[in-house]
């Protein structure tokens, strides 16, 4: 008995510090933790083999992205030595350039982030979209850039839009930009302005739904085994973990969409990492208090299965946090 302690007591102690060791290097990755807003929007209209779309933004920074960003792809090619990538590097780097020296008719701005997104028709920004924007597509064959002019804001924690565009407003225009040196700005005749356009917003409640359903079970799967790990190995302890991550999980997500949806969160603070932060907290302690009740086991005193109860659900509360912001930064949702 006192060789399964100590090796429960080595488990947990390598597990903590791999938990701690991992957050540390997320927390300087990123320097924020916790969802983010995106939009998305999916295009049709553009048949064309290559385009790239950025958001213009009305204020002139939006977390890390401002007018002030510098191309990135400037520093690639410098440390690059695969002549394929440099090649692919530059090219980027042109584009990147083109649309930093667009100049929005209403005063928008580019700040700085951009997508190819000829493959899926669609474009996305996860990480600190601006509030409020326009659409600017840019088409490297035809050397045209395609404005909408519909001015769109973030309407959800997730906001979507389907924009339409008439192929023949592009195709049969004889719109040259020059492009012959980074530094040349276009003028209001250099590009395609359409008036309105067919924007409409476009909630997938299929994807968040599916979306849901597969962070909720990948929560499930991973505190699971970090139960098996504290050894709660029988059949109720596990159907009792289980179905309080069900319920804390759908309670965090309605708030979490609540708060930025009604615009509560902003009362307070200035992003919603903070609110995150705390409804984590939250979370940890409601289901603290209900594995300490339920969890018990016949061998060991109730004061022993309090304290092993809490360790759990911080342990496990931790380690599902950082697999779903490491999920986020890679778009796998």
């Amino acid at each position: 008995m006192k060789q399964i302690k100590q090796i429960r007591s080595k488990i947990i102690l390598v597990l903590m510090l791999a938990v701690m060791v991992t957050g540390i290097g997320a927390i300087s990755a990123k320097g924020d933790l916790g969802p983010k807003p995106s939009v998305v929007i999916s295009i049709e209209g553009i048949n064309e083999k290559e385009y790239w779309v950025t958001l213009l933004s009305e204020k002139q920074s939006a977390g890390p992205y401002s007018v002030e960003k510098e191309p990135y792809y400037e520093n690639w090619i410098e440390d690059e030595k695969n002549e394929y990538w440099i090649n692919k590097y530059k090219k980027e780097n042109e584009i990147w350039w083109k649309f930093k020296n667009f100049e929005d008719s209403d005063g928008y701005y580019f700040i700085g982030y951009m997508e190819e997104c000829s493959e899926d028709n669609i474009f996305r920004w996860g990480y600190y979209p601006p509030e409020k924007f326009k659409v600017l597509i840019y088409i490297p064959e035809k050397d045209k850039m395609i404005e909408c002019s519909t001015i769109c804001e973030k309407y959800a924690f997730d906001s979507y839009y389907t924009l339409k565009i008439d192929g023949k407003e592009y195709k049969n225009s004889d719109i040259d930009i020059d492009n012959s040196h980074p530094d040349n700005e276009y003028s209001a005749d250099d590009y395609i302005r359409i008036e309105g356009g067919d924007v409409r917003k476009n909630y997938d409640f299929i994807h968040e739904l599916i979306s849901f359903g597969v962070r909720v079970l990948f929560t499930i799967i991973t505190e699971l085994v970090i139960a098996l790990m504290f050894m709660y190995t029988k059949k109720n302890q596990l159907m009792i973990i289980g179905i309080t991550n069900i319920v804390t999980q759908i309670i965090l997500n309605v708030l979490i969409n609540l708060l930025y949806n009604l615009q509560i969160a902003k009362l307070v603070f200035d992003n919603f990492t903070p609110w995150y932060l705390l409804l984590e907290i939250v979370v940890f302690f409601v289901e603290g208090m209900v594995y300490a009740r339920k969890l018990t086991d016949d061998e060991h005193d109730k004061k022993y299965c309090v304290k092993k109860a809490y360790i759990y659900s911080a342990v496990a509360n931790i380690v599902s946090f950082l697999a779903g912001i490491w999920i986020m930064w890679d778009n796998l949702l």
